[in-house]
């Protein structure tokens, strides 16, 4: 992370001199000489204050990046910060964290309790761990491009989020892949399309998910399109992971949210056998209500740890949490 931690720290410093960055900072010395070169790093929360100074709006990169631990940060400091961090942690043991991350287990502890002071580049391994978002949240504050190390990841990640976007079942055309179902079979006659309606890849998937067969073919398609699949020796590969983390962009999102509650909704008319849905129409304090909320945000980053350590992959599901008011 040290890379990306010098390129995002000349990013901030934009068209200044390094010295003059320094002397708007409130240094007597040319400090952004040495951060710059990697000789020493500030710790984060200087870093989220030097971006304040000249101008970038850190409150409003933390909302689009993740609204509800954003009030943590309201107020920039070291036992904020912690908070911040703790917010996306959700339940996750310190030990995985650790060795994700490549920290010690000490360091990780320390700062997730706010007794040590993280510099940028372990604030970055932290933020990349807890959330796999971390070119996300650089790109909230800084042009990304201005970081070359972090870009080829936000580029995929954007191209991921317009597949499930674009093509809502691809999601779970990926998650079938992902369980064993990856081979292509025979083709159809006369046909060099893997994804022809006829293969019996395309029809495996249509039956199971219960789609026509040509939103089976194009979600697979697209999925090849967005180099999340390839293709090889009759098989398909996951070459990476389909983002649907999709908080920053509020219109696709609902038309997603909106998709995955229907398909939730129209399950019900025939549920599966190992299917559990739970309801509970009640009154409570607005305090406890706000309670509630963090649960379900908690419970959500933890089922994300489990699912994205689970081994081997043998079964395909949706999960559809929705608490609301009146």
């Amino acid at each position: 992370m040290d890379l990306a931690a010098r390129q995002f720290l000349r990013a901030v410093r934009g068209r200044r001199s390094q010295l003059a960055f320094s002397r708007r900072l409130g240094y007597r010395s040319n400090i952004a000489l040495r951060w710059e070169a990697g000789r020493r790093f500030p710790t984060a929360v200087v870093v989220l204050r030097a971006c304040q100074r000249v101008g970038i709006d850190v409150y409003a990169g933390l909302e689009r990046f993740h609204k509800v631990s954003a009030v943590h940060l309201r107020k920039i400091s070291d036992e904020n910060l912690a908070k911040w961090l703790n917010a996306q942690r959700g339940h996750r043991p310190v030990n995985d964290i650790a060795e994700q991350s490549e920290l010690s287990r000490y360091q990780v502890s320390r700062c997730l309790s706010g007794a040590t002071k993280p510099s940028l580049p372990v604030f970055f391994a932290l933020v990349d761990t807890l959330s796999g978002r971390l070119p996300e949240l650089v790109s909230n504050w800084v042009d990304i491009a201005r970081v070359p190390a972090l870009l080829d990841r936000h580029r995929a990640n954007a191209a991921a989020r317009q597949c499930a976007y674009d093509h809502p079942w691809s999601s779970a055309v990926l998650a079938l892949i992902d369980t064993g179902r990856n081979g292509l079979g025979p083709q159809p006659p006369g046909s060099r399309d893997p994804f022809h309606v006829m293969s019996p890849l395309v029809q495996e998937m249509a039956s199971v998910l219960h789609l026509p067969l040509q939103t089976a073919a194009d979600a697979l398609r697209a999925l090849q399109q967005a180099a999340i699949i390839r293709v090889k020796d009759g098989q398909l590969s996951i070459e990476g992971p389909l983002l649907t983390d999709t908080r920053r962009d509020a219109e696709s999102a609902q038309q997603l949210r909106r998709h995955w509650a229907l398909v939730s909704a129209e399950r019900l008319s025939r549920p599966g056998p190992e299917d559990l849905f739970s309801h509970n129409v009640f009154s409570v304090s607005r305090k406890d209500y706000d309670r509630l909320l963090e649960m379900q945000t908690r419970f959500y980053q933890d089922a994300r740890a489990i699912i994205k350590e689970s081994q081997p992959s043998e079964v395909a599901a949706l999960m559809v949490l929705h608490l609301m008011a009146w």
